[in-house]
């Protein structure tokens, strides 16, 4: 898993608890308490901080939806609480959605699936690490948007030597990260790639459009018609800008949910 995801187990079966524990360890996570009750739950919570909280959904004359609400009064006012799966060898339909709405992440069955809990237990690691550096996934997620961009251009036979590829792929992540851009191509987008390289509108146009007539002559049929679709038949010209830059935005946003 990724980097250390700090966990608390609680379960009255100790067997329970020691095969979930060699499980997690195996992964990567790091189980940093157990506990059988819902008081040795609550003290663990306070004192080793965990992110995620794996509980049976009752412990000894407590049950998981009253632990969750006083789970989140000791962190009320001091940062985020732990985000709680919460699992039951009986967890109907009814049970379930009572533990979510008292703000479980996720409602499982016993016997566990582990492969169904480790992706959950990551996705939840994930978005705790998001919350907690936002610019960093940021980063990250523009890293990853570049990266496919760039390589989409290469297929499309946008030559990566000429001006116009670097306008096009400012102007495709332009596009997705700020969504309006679209709206008001030649008042708005062409100034704003202009601008971050130092150049006019109207070369950055005129590169674009040389850009996309080259990409039709010496480009790839496939990539072209998966992008395109009719647009790439002969009888048919080569897209606008701006419909070029909309199309492959509109593929990226669903690609990376934007």
């Amino acid at each position: 898993m990724e980097n250390k995801i700090r966990i608390l187990i609680a379960d009255e079966s100790a067997e329970f608890r020691a095969a979930l524990r060699e499980y997690l360890c195996t992964v990567g996570a790091e189980v940093v308490c157990e506990a059988a009750t819902e008081a040795e739950l609550l003290a663990g919570v306070s004192s080793a901080a965990p992110g995620i909280v794996l509980t049976d959904i009752w412990l000894a004359n407590s049950e998981a939806v009253g632990t969750i609400a006083r789970v989140k009064d000791l962190f009320r006012g001091k940062g985020k609480a732990p985000d709680f799966i919460v699992f039951s060898c009986c967890a109907g339909k009814d049970i379930c959605a009572e533990v979510i709405e008292a703000g479980a992440a996720y409602c499982m069955p016993k016997p566990l699936d582990y492969a169904i809990l480790k992706e959950r237990i990551l996705r939840l690691h994930r978005k705790r690490t998001a919350q907690a550096h936002p610019e960093a996934a940021v980063s990250e997620i523009s890293k990853k948007l570049e990266a496919e961009v760039t390589g989409t251009l290469h297929k499309l036979g946008v030559n990566a030597n000429i001006k116009g590829y670097l306008y096009l792929r400012t102007a495709i992540m332009l596009t997705v990260e700020q969504g309006g851009a679209m709206s008001a191509v030649t008042k708005v987008l062409y100034p704003t790639v202009a601008k971050l390289h130092d150049t006019t509108p109207s070369r950055v146009e005129r590169a674009m459009r040389h850009a996309i007539s080259s990409a039709w002559e010496r480009g790839d049929l496939t990539t072209l018609h998966f992008y395109f679709g009719n647009t790439v038949k002969p009888n048919r010209g080569k897209p606008t800008n701006s419909e070029f830059i909309a199309m492959i935005s509109d593929h990226m946003r669903m690609k990376f949910s934007m």
